[in-house]
């Protein structure tokens, strides 16, 4: 679990692979046989299906190229997979994307000629740990990236040929790993600044408000252990779970509390009940999402859309 965390760390969170600095780039201009990089690209891409790893010592080997493409308005990462027939996990991966939505008209992709994923190498990391992880032969990760030692230095980026996003990693890519805490409920009060409605002045809110009536469940929002239940100052009553990759949510004002700490959670089990205790105005859930302490925005990583209350409740 430990190699897991930092495997999706490092391929979707620290930027810094640069194909520019690596591997001479073509340009193509647009996704059509007019262009003659585009048409040749495709070429290679479509001679890349070949490789099924097992296939090495008769798989004609062609050397791992990038080509750069800006995003056009109507297009996105489907458009430019579907087009080009390479995977999205290969484009965002190699363009350094970590979130299907972010990615706007004007972004640069960094596409490369092969199926496979970016990786930077931390210490003590080996090509059989790898080579299990993905299922590629660790002659292949050698011959794709023209090292042939077994031990690989720290901070080592690596193109994982064949290798595919867990589906864990893509359901945070495309932000839908975490389920609604409430099964029907429109948002109060949205994630960043907003005016603290008791004192008037502008300040930072971690999380989402979502408000129900009194005594409506609250469910776990994914697998994992819950951390604490308890009175904790303004969330009033709080439970606070803890997910896989480093991920927490909290959920706060509950009237009711259902869990232990220590109790695993499987996604969807009623853990409290919606209240208003705590710095609270009305009956409502606070719902936050961190990762190693730092608060994200709930509706980055789940189905909530940002449906305005008519009623606000903080």
């Amino acid at each position: 679990m430990r190699h897991a965390l930092l495997l999706l760390l490092l391929i979707f969170v620290i930027p810094g692979f640069s194909a520019e600095n690596r591997y001479d780039l073509c340009r193509i201009y647009v996704l059509n046989h007019s262009d003659y990089n585009y048409t040749e690209f495709k070429k290679k891409i479509a001679f890349s299906k070949r490789y099924r790893g097992r296939y090495y010592r008769v798989f004609p080997f062609k050397k791992l190229k990038f080509a750069e493409y800006y995003l056009k308005e109507n297009e996105n990462l489907h458009t430019i997979s579907s087009k080009l027939g390479i995977s999205v996990d290969s484009i965002a991966s190699s363009s350094g994307i970590d979130f299907f939505y972010a990615v706007k008209q004007g972004r640069k992709l960094i596409i490369p000629n092969f199926q496979g994923i970016i990786y930077k190498t931390r210490k003590g990391c080996s090509l059989r740990y790898l080579s299990r992880k993905y299922g590629s032969r660790i002659k292949d990760i050698q011959r794709f990236n023209n090292f042939y030692g077994t031990w690989l230095s720290a901070g080592r980026w690596l193109f994982i040929p064949g290798a595919i996003m867990s589906p864990l990693e893509q359901a945070l890519f495309y932000g839908t790993a975490f389920s609604n805490p409430l099964r029907s409920s429109s948002i109060s009060s949205a994630f960043g600044i907003r005016k603290d409605p008791k004192t008037g002045r502008m300040a930072f809110h971690g999380g989402i408000d979502m408000p129900a009536p009194y005594n409506t469940p609250v469910y776990s929002a994914h697998d994992g252990v819950v951390e604490f239940t308890g009175w904790a100052g303004g969330y009033g009553r709080l439970i606070v779970i803890s997910h896989a990759f480093g991920f927490k949510t909290f959920y706060g004002h509950l009237r009711r509390i259902n869990v232990k700490k220590g109790m695993k959670i499987s996604m969807g089990k009623i853990i409290g009940r919606v209240g208003s205790s705590g710095y609270s105005t009305g009956p409502h859930l606070h719902f936050e999402i961190r990762r190693y302490r730092k608060k994200l925005d709930p509706k980055r990583y789940t189905t909530l859309k940002h449906r305005r209350s008519q009623r606000v409740v903080f």
